[in-house]
């Protein structure tokens, strides 16, 4: 089998294009919304983040990030040392790591690949897939977290399938779990999900040795495993219960999916489905039925390609058994499987409701990270038996289904109202309005549009005051608010959703910035403000 040798090929230059790749599309996101755009998630953490600046502490009252405090800490710290803002940090800075995870990306993939050229492709390919860019680029940690995972496979791959000197292993360890630590901290959840897959990937690998008719040639990476699992387990333990107090609430949330689950399996009925904006009802997330599966066509490959690459190299391992110098690949398949499991995992956690049912979107990216070299990997093998010719018609013909690829994958990624209806942007004469409110008006229910987008813009701009104590609806009614906030953004998403805003015909405006209007409705009885 070729390609299994340790890396051989070093052509350093080859971490060029994903590192250029990734530089565009983090520009590209940049500039398309003018660093107005967020999510619910960017919003916490911004809240979160502010408390850490105002308070002096990783771990203040009020709005705290249940899982991790080292994310906060770093947009503080940046924040701090160059005077620009929290929220400015967190979206026009701290999306370049993504350059820098690139390269890891392609340092890594080197390794578990054997070759430059397909970590190469690998790296570029992993830069293209939705979920994972928009995971990486929005105000949130997994542009840390990812790249943490990356660097911790690399040394545990670096450590077991290369021969290295007695200090280097040392200094290897301790790297090791100096990173495993960052990525905790981070994100405890991520961190315990890293762990869980180590495990999952320890029971695979026995497994197979076992199959495999040669259980003694692998004893000692087994034996590894287990220590790392152990002791990432205990690091993970220590955090939680001694570190970082407020990922003790992970305990009740822990509690909840186990009746969530419960209630899933003894009911026999799904109790949130996670797929019903899909279709063409109103209010549907994507301008037509037929776009989804089109921007989702790349995640249906790496699954399908990377299912089958993964076959093929059991087929392998089982058969031929697993050199010494193919110990790379063996860690490879488990993390492939062992994250498999935990997306498959997910996908039927999310049908219980849980985590507002988008657990699987969250771990799906990690998957990617071992499933898209398992697949380029398989793919080289395959190329090779092909004669020039055909090659040459295929490598034009996977060219322009990539180019297709990236297309689609920064559409989706970025909700584009091109193909999105959840828009996630806003603009500035809706951020001036929405702090007139708060500025002018007090103890006032407002209504802020059809969902929580104006809402998100608040936590990012930081634009609310909690003196005021006005509340902010949603929906496609007012819900007896006695204010609306109308834009023009609102009016075009409004008839995109085939939703009316509220009639606002005989109420009287009393804000105009010439994008946004804002209504008082005319009081129906004496009683009312």
């Amino acid at each position: 089998m070729t390609a299994v040798a340790p890396v051989r090929d070093q052509r350093r230059w080859l971490a060029l294009p994903p590192v250029g790749y990734a530089l565009f599309v983090t520009l590209y996101i940049l500039v398309r919304y003018g660093l107005r755009w967020g999510d619910s998630d960017t919003g916490q953490i911004l809240q979160a983040t502010r408390n850490v600046a105002t308070q002096g502490t990783i771990s203040p009252s009020g709005v705290a990030y249940p899982h991790g405090y080292a994310y906060q800490s770093i947009i503080v710290a940046v924040s701090q040392i160059t005077g620009i803002s929290i929220s400015r940090v967190d979206l026009a800075v701290l999306p370049f790591l993504c350059v820098a995870g690139a390269l890891i990306a392609f340092i890594t993939f080197r390794l578990l690949t054997g070759s430059a050229l397909l970590g190469s492709i690998a790296a570029i390919l992993l830069f293209i897939q939705p979920e994972f860019v928009f995971e990486v680029e929005r105000g949130s940690h997994e542009k840390t977290t990812n790249s943490y995972v990356l660097l911790l496979v690399f040394l545990l791959t670096v450590t077991f399938a290369r021969s290295v000197r007695t200090s280097s292993i040392i200094g290897y360890i301790i790297s090791f779990y100096i990173l495993a630590w960052g990525l905790i901290a981070t994100n405890s959840f991520f961190g315990s999900s890293f762990f869980v897959s180590l495990a999952l990937a320890l029971i695979g690998g026995a497994i197979v040795l076992w199959l495999s008719m040669r259980p003694d040639e692998q004893r000692g990476t087994i034996n590894r495993l287990i220590y790392t699992v152990i002791s990432g387990t205990a690091l993970v333990f220590v955090f939680v219960n001694y570190v970082y107090s407020p990922a003790r609430n992970n305990y009740g949330t822990l509690h909840s999916l186990i009746d969530r689950i419960s209630a899933l399996f003894l009911s026999f009925e799904v109790q949130s489905n996670p797929y019903v904006s899909i279709g063409s009802a109103t209010g549907a997330a994507w301008i037509a039925p037929w776009v989804y599966p089109l921007l989702t066509s790349f995640d249906i490959l790496i699954a399908v390609a990377g299912l089958a690459s993964w076959c093929w190299l059991a087929y392998r391992f089982v058969r031929g058994g697993i050199p010494r110098e193919g110990r790379h690949l063996l860690l490879l398949w488990l993390f492939a499987a062992a994250f498999a499991v935990e997306v498959a995992i997910s996908a039927v956690v999310d049908l219980s409701g849980f985590l507002g049912s988008n657990l699987q979107i969250r771990i799906f990216p990690l998957f990617v990270l071992f499933a898209i070299p398992l697949f380029v990997l398989a793919g080289a093998q395959f190329a090779q038996r092909l004669n020039m010719h055909l090659r040459l018609l295929a490598g034009v013909a996977v060219g322009l289904l990539v180019t297709v690829f990236a297309i689609t994958g920064i559409l989706k990624a970025t909700n584009d109202p091109l193909v999105s209806n959840k828009w996630v942007f806003y603009t500035r004469d809706e951020q001036r309005a929405l702090s007139w409110t708060d500025r002018d008006l007090t103890n006032q229910a407002i209504w802020a549009g059809f969902d929580e987008r104006l809402l998100v813009m608040q936590s990012v701009e930081n634009t609310v005051n909690p003196a005021k104590q006005n509340r902010y609806v949603v929906g496609s009614g007012s819900d007896g608010a006695r204010y609306v906030v109308d834009s023009n953004v609102t009016q075009r998403r409004g008839r995109r959703l085939k939703v009316p805003v509220p009639d606002t015909t005989n109420d009287d405006r009393i804000y105009d910035n010439g994008g946004t209007r804002i209504y008082h409705v005319v009081p129906s009885t004496p009683y009312q403000p």
